[in-house]
């Protein structure tokens, strides 16, 4: 009924001329003879409701499509079920909240678990048991969140080891790389509990912070380790010796170790709050792990040296001096050398483009990401919508801005560029082309003269042997009274109405502005800024 009371504002050109013809006497007595042979039928109690809400049957003219899948691939089945070619069944979700809540998407993936193993436990009996297979945002993020803490993990793990092993292979000896991880482990707790006062968690990119540590701190290390075990400080106190480390490597220390994080706290001037955050750790985390090298580190190896005045610690030269030999005896050839590979470096560097495809981050046999390809080509188009906001403080110039934005996008489809689009044109026709619609009204009275229309619709009813209900008068006054409005149909005219809900998704008004949202449904997922702008 609400969009019988606009059938006229409604209608396309086509539809429109259609109209005449549609409630001419003949076309009438046809209609109500037609309705008759139906309700005789035996699914005519179930035709009964239809007859009565448009016995004229003009609301045909009305017919759309309004389900998501718009390929012939996609048929629809149940209510919220689709079915593909490859009798897949795919139920769609739309969560309450963002994928990129990993609290709440967690919550709903563990809710949908329980709803399938209950699903599965029923059809366990079943010739032919179900599988259930899940893609989309929320499980996409839950996936990354997952391989990203288990990734980070094992990160860090191995980067310790290998530091560390490293420093061991170097100098030999389980009691300096005992001395040596103790401020290093410090320096990355000191660091973790900084985090958790400056921003109480760790996100994404902040879990790196400790594979830097402990690749740029253990420099600190060797630089001490190598110059307090020295041969010109061989028989000298700890102190005496601790003083000459100082004295030849400290400077040098510090300032390599203010400059490189100062690089890092650079990176921590950045409005991206990932980028920003990692930048303020990890250069927090570089000169907490200079003072615990500068500090603990040399107590350690006083200490240590105190209980063993003859310990001696030897740098490995892994075969180094021979080949820095060679090469200062051939210093030509080694230069001539260098700077051809330096060269085709340099070409083959400048042929390396950005990626920025999202997609290739992950692993390229994803389960999840695999099966959302494959509904993207079932469905024609990606499941996901990119949102056009238009807004306007007169609804008329709304709508009619609409329109043209539709038109635009329109051809943007018939390019493959866009494979679908939703929004208030599809509802409410241009103020230009509803405009044309009522002048065609006022130029065909005669054809629509709904006492005529009223009268030979009865006098049908009664040649038929139908029941003459207050429902078809109801139905005539809406239409009669739909004919002679002479304004406009906007969409604030259904407020109140049961379609109220699903305008709420193309229309809205915020203060004193109309908006209206269109969603376009792109050809496939956007994973990178070249099919976004494509």
């Amino acid at each position: 009924p609400a969009l019988l009371r606009h059938l006229p504002h409604l209608l396309s050109r086509q539809q429109i001329e259609r109209l005449p013809d549609m409630v001419t006497d003949d076309a009438i007595r046809e209609k109500v003879a037609d309705n008759r042979n139906l309700l005789l039928t035996p699914f005519g109690f179930a035709a009964r409701e239809l007859v009565l809400a448009d016995p004229l049957g003009l609301s045909d003219l009305l017919r759309r499509s309004l389900d998501l899948p718009s390929r012939s691939i996609i048929q629809k089945g149940h209510d919220g079920y689709y079915q593909s070619e490859q009798g897949l069944f795919f139920i769609f979700i739309k969560p309450s909240r963002p994928p990129q809540d990993i609290p709440f998407s967690k919550q709903l993936m563990e809710q949908v678990a329980v709803i399938e193993r209950e699903t599965l436990v029923q059809a366990a009996s079943s010739a032919s048991p179900p599988s259930v297979a899940y893609t989309g945002g929320y499980p996409i993020a839950v996936n990354d969140e997952v391989v990203t803490k288990r990734d980070i993990q094992i990160t860090l793990v191995t980067s310790l080891i290998g530091v560390l092993a490293l420093f061991g292979l170097c100098f030999r000896t389980l009691r300096t790389l005992i001395h040596v991880t103790v401020p290093l482990l410090m320096s990355i707790a000191w660091t973790l509990g900084l985090a958790g006062l400056l921003f109480g968690r760790l996100n994404l990119l902040t879990c790196i912070f400790s594979c830097v540590l402990a690749g740029l701190g253990i420099d600190f290390a060797v630089h001490i380790v190598n110059r307090f075990y020295s041969d010109d400080k061989q028989g000298l106190p700890p102190d005496r010796r601790l003083a000459d480390t100082y004295r030849e490597a400290g400077a040098g220390i510090v300032i390599g170790g203010l400059t490189t994080a100062a690089a890092f706290f650079a990176v921590g001037i950045s409005d991206f709050k990932g980028f920003h955050e990692l930048g303020v750790m990890t250069g927090s985390g570089l000169l907490l792990c200079l003072a615990a090298m500068m500090i603990v580190l040399p107590a350690l190896l006083v200490r240590s040296l105190k209980h063993r005045p003859r310990q001696t610690v030897k740098l490995a030269g892994f075969g180094l001096v021979p080949l820095l030999r060679a090469a200062g005896r051939r210093p030509r050839p080694l230069a001539a050398g260098l700077s051809v590979v330096t060269a085709a470096l340099v070409i083959v560097g400048l042929r390396v483009d950005f990626d920025d495809n999202l997609k290739n981050f992950r692993k390229a046999d994803d389960q999840v990401l695999r099966l959302q390809e494959q509904i993207t080509e079932w469905l024609g188009g990606s499941s996901a919508a990119t949102l056009l906001v238009a807004a306007d403080t007169s609804e008329a110039a709304l709508v009619q801005k609409s329109a043209g934005m539709w038109e635009a996008l329109t051809a943007l489809q018939a390019d493959g560029r866009i494979a679908d689009i939703g929004g208030l044109q599809a509802f409410f026709p241009s103020p230009e082309r509803q405009r044309r619609n009522l002048a065609f009204v006022r130029d065909h009275r005669q054809s629509l003269d709904w006492t005529r229309i009223r009268r030979t619709f009865n006098d049908a009813l009664v040649q038929n042997g139908l029941q003459r209900l207050p429902a078809y008068d109801s139905y005539l006054s809406t239409l009669e009274t739909a004919f002679a409005d002479d304004t406009l149909f906007l969409p604030s005219a259904l407020t109140g109405t049961a379609l109220e809900p699903l305008l709420g998704m193309f229309f809205f008004r915020a203060a004193d502005r109309f908006n209206t949202v269109l969603y376009l449904r792109p050809p496939q997922d956007l994973w990178s800024r070249h099919q976004a702008q494509a």
